[in-house]
Protein backbone atom coordinates (compact mmCIF):
# COMPACT_ATOMS: atom_id res chain seq x y z
CA UNK A 1 0.00 0.00 0.00
CA UNK A 2 2.89 2.33 0.63
CA UNK A 3 4.63 1.51 -2.11
CA UNK A 4 1.42 2.52 -4.33
CA UNK A 5 0.84 5.98 -2.37
CA UNK A 6 4.69 6.32 -3.15
CA UNK A 7 3.93 5.53 -7.21
CA UNK A 8 0.88 7.91 -6.88
CA UNK A 9 2.99 10.54 -5.31
CA UNK A 10 5.60 10.76 -7.81
CA UNK A 11 3.26 10.41 -10.80
CA UNK A 12 1.20 13.36 -9.42
CA UNK A 13 4.67 15.43 -9.35
CA UNK A 14 5.62 14.22 -12.95
CA UNK A 15 2.14 15.34 -14.52
CA UNK A 16 2.37 18.61 -12.34
CA UNK A 17 6.81 18.98 -13.79
CA UNK A 18 5.26 17.99 -17.33
CA UNK A 19 2.27 19.98 -17.36
CA UNK A 20 4.58 23.52 -17.06
CA UNK A 21 6.85 22.76 -19.39
CA UNK A 22 4.83 23.54 -22.60
CA UNK A 23 4.12 26.69 -21.46
CA UNK A 24 6.66 29.72 -21.64
CA UNK A 25 6.03 32.95 -20.08
CA UNK A 26 8.74 34.88 -21.07
CA UNK A 27 8.76 38.13 -19.73
CA UNK A 28 11.37 39.84 -21.99
CA UNK A 29 8.46 40.43 -24.09
CA UNK A 30 6.78 42.92 -21.92
CA UNK A 31 7.90 46.41 -23.26
CA UNK A 32 10.34 48.16 -20.63
CA UNK A 33 9.61 51.30 -18.56
CA UNK A 34 12.56 53.00 -17.35
CA UNK A 35 11.76 56.13 -14.97
CA UNK A 36 14.10 58.20 -13.22
CA UNK A 37 12.36 60.77 -10.90
CA UNK A 38 14.40 63.80 -9.64
CA UNK A 39 12.87 63.49 -5.75
CA UNK A 40 10.55 61.19 -4.36
CA UNK A 41 10.39 62.57 -0.71
CA UNK A 42 7.79 64.84 -2.74
CA UNK A 43 4.21 63.30 -2.02
CA UNK A 44 3.16 64.50 -5.20
CA UNK A 45 5.78 62.24 -7.27
CA UNK A 46 5.72 59.28 -4.85
CA UNK A 47 1.82 59.72 -5.91
CA UNK A 48 3.15 59.52 -9.85
CA UNK A 49 4.87 56.80 -9.08
CA UNK A 50 2.12 54.79 -7.73
CA UNK A 51 0.08 55.89 -10.42
CA UNK A 52 2.35 54.79 -12.88
CA UNK A 53 2.55 51.37 -11.25
CA UNK A 54 -0.82 50.61 -10.99
CA UNK A 55 -1.65 51.51 -14.79
CA UNK A 56 1.78 49.51 -15.65
CA UNK A 57 0.18 46.26 -13.59
CA UNK A 58 -2.51 46.25 -16.02
CA UNK A 59 -0.81 46.89 -19.10
CA UNK A 60 1.77 44.24 -18.58
CA UNK A 61 4.23 46.56 -18.20
CA UNK A 62 8.13 46.03 -16.88
CA UNK A 63 9.08 49.12 -14.63
CA UNK A 64 12.32 50.08 -13.07
CA UNK A 65 12.19 53.57 -11.09
CA UNK A 66 15.18 55.49 -9.45
CA UNK A 67 15.07 58.26 -7.22
CA UNK A 68 17.80 60.13 -7.84
CA UNK A 69 17.44 62.28 -4.67
CA UNK A 70 17.64 66.11 -5.44
CA UNK A 71 21.61 64.81 -6.96
CA UNK A 72 22.23 65.61 -10.66
CA UNK A 73 25.02 63.47 -11.01
CA UNK A 74 23.41 60.59 -9.64
CA UNK A 75 20.73 61.05 -11.74
CA UNK A 76 22.79 60.87 -14.69
CA UNK A 77 24.63 58.12 -13.10
CA UNK A 78 21.10 56.18 -12.58
CA UNK A 79 19.99 57.09 -16.47
CA UNK A 80 23.12 56.03 -17.62
CA UNK A 81 22.54 52.46 -16.09
CA UNK A 82 18.74 52.18 -17.24
CA UNK A 83 19.98 52.86 -20.73
CA UNK A 84 22.37 49.90 -20.45
CA UNK A 85 19.37 47.66 -19.82
CA UNK A 86 18.64 48.68 -23.20
CA UNK A 87 14.36 50.06 -22.26
CA UNK A 88 11.78 50.43 -24.50
CA UNK A 89 11.18 53.84 -23.29
CA UNK A 90 12.98 56.36 -20.79
CA UNK A 91 10.89 58.55 -18.56
CA UNK A 92 12.30 61.21 -16.58
CA UNK A 93 11.95 63.83 -14.45
CA UNK A 94 15.48 66.05 -14.97
CA UNK A 95 16.22 67.84 -11.65
CA UNK A 96 18.14 70.74 -13.87
CA UNK A 97 17.36 71.96 -17.47
CA UNK A 98 21.00 72.37 -18.60
CA UNK A 99 20.99 68.20 -18.14
CA UNK A 100 18.29 67.07 -20.57
CA UNK A 101 20.45 67.54 -23.66
CA UNK A 102 22.53 64.72 -22.41
CA UNK A 103 20.23 62.58 -21.83
CA UNK A 104 18.45 63.00 -25.23
CA UNK A 105 21.93 62.33 -26.89
CA UNK A 106 22.50 59.39 -24.98
CA UNK A 107 18.99 58.12 -25.46
CA UNK A 108 18.99 58.80 -29.35
CA UNK A 109 22.19 56.84 -29.66
CA UNK A 110 20.82 54.17 -27.86
CA UNK A 111 17.69 54.54 -30.16
CA UNK A 112 15.33 54.86 -26.81
CA UNK A 113 12.37 56.46 -26.88
CA UNK A 114 12.20 59.14 -23.83
CA UNK A 115 9.36 61.13 -22.11
CA UNK A 116 10.36 64.28 -20.42
CA UNK A 117 8.36 65.37 -17.35
CA UNK A 118 8.41 69.48 -16.60
CA UNK A 119 11.35 70.17 -18.46
CA UNK A 120 10.47 71.43 -21.82
CA UNK A 121 13.52 70.14 -24.17
CA UNK A 122 14.84 71.98 -26.82
CA UNK A 123 17.08 72.23 -29.95
CA UNK A 124 17.22 69.51 -32.53
CA UNK A 125 17.17 67.08 -29.85
CA UNK A 126 14.01 67.38 -28.49
CA UNK A 127 12.20 64.41 -27.03
CA UNK A 128 10.02 62.23 -28.64
CA UNK A 129 7.38 63.32 -26.10
CA UNK A 130 6.92 65.89 -23.23
CA UNK A 131 4.30 66.22 -20.49
CA UNK A 132 3.91 68.92 -18.26
CA UNK A 133 2.65 67.79 -14.66
CA UNK A 134 -0.06 70.11 -12.55
CA UNK A 135 0.96 69.97 -9.02
CA UNK A 136 -2.31 70.83 -7.88
CA UNK A 137 -3.74 67.16 -9.76
CA UNK A 138 -3.92 64.37 -7.97
CA UNK A 139 -0.49 62.32 -8.56
CA UNK A 140 -2.08 58.86 -8.22
CA UNK A 141 -4.25 60.23 -11.90
CA UNK A 142 -1.53 61.97 -13.02
CA UNK A 143 0.72 59.06 -13.16
CA UNK A 144 -1.68 57.03 -14.79
CA UNK A 145 -1.50 60.13 -17.41
CA UNK A 146 2.01 59.55 -17.66
CA UNK A 147 1.47 55.59 -17.77
CA UNK A 148 -1.44 56.11 -20.79
CA UNK A 149 1.47 58.51 -22.44
CA UNK A 150 3.62 56.09 -22.23
CA UNK A 151 1.84 53.25 -23.79
CA UNK A 152 0.88 55.14 -26.19
CA UNK A 153 4.59 55.67 -27.46
CA UNK A 154 4.67 52.91 -27.15
CA UNK A 155 1.96 51.51 -29.30
CA UNK A 156 0.13 49.48 -26.46
CA UNK A 157 -3.45 49.76 -27.14
CA UNK A 158 -3.41 51.44 -30.77
CA UNK A 159 -4.74 48.25 -32.48
CA UNK A 160 -7.82 48.10 -30.34
CA UNK A 161 -8.43 52.01 -31.40
CA UNK A 162 -7.70 51.32 -35.19
CA UNK A 163 -4.51 53.91 -34.93
CA UNK A 164 -1.30 52.53 -35.98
Amino acid sequence: MKQLIRIGILLLCAVLLFSSCGKKEDITERPKVAISFGNLKEPFFTDVKSGIERRAADSNLTLLSVDAQKDSSKQLTDITNMLAGEPDLLIVHPLEKGKVQSILEACRAANIKILILDVEPEGEYAADSYMKLDPSADGKETGVSVAQKAEYMLGIGREKNGDK
